[in-house]
């Protein structure tokens, strides 16, 4: 699964995410999922932490918990992380990303 493979990659700063695009494109995701594809969109874009936030108008442990917290209530912020980041959007109730 996606997530599986997010986890072994994250001592790496950038993915090759056009080796994932295809699972990514094809695949309904989890609020665990989301989490971990927002940070991996925002580091293959080379943003810290602190840019995104500036970026996206929210504060940087909102960015933080996004990321790291699935259980918290920020799924709408992950769906604008992803979208700045991948050129994707987010839809429909189940999550999927469609190429803009």
């Amino acid at each position: 699964m996606l997530y599986e493979y997010v986890l072994q990659e994250e001592n790496v700063a950038i993915l090759d995410i056009s080796r994932i695009l295809m699972i990514v494109m094809q695949s309904r995701f989890t609020e665990t999922e989301l989490a971990a594809l927002a940070k991996q969109y925002r580091m293959a874009a080379g943003k810290t932490r602190a840019a995104a936030a500036r970026e996206l108008n929210v504060s940087r442990p909102c960015v933080f918990n996004a990321e790291e917290h699935a259980d918290s209530s920020l799924g709408k912020l992950r769906i604008r992380i992803i979208e700045k980041y991948s050129g994707m959007k987010v839809v429909g109730p189940e999550y999927r990303l469609v190429k803009l």
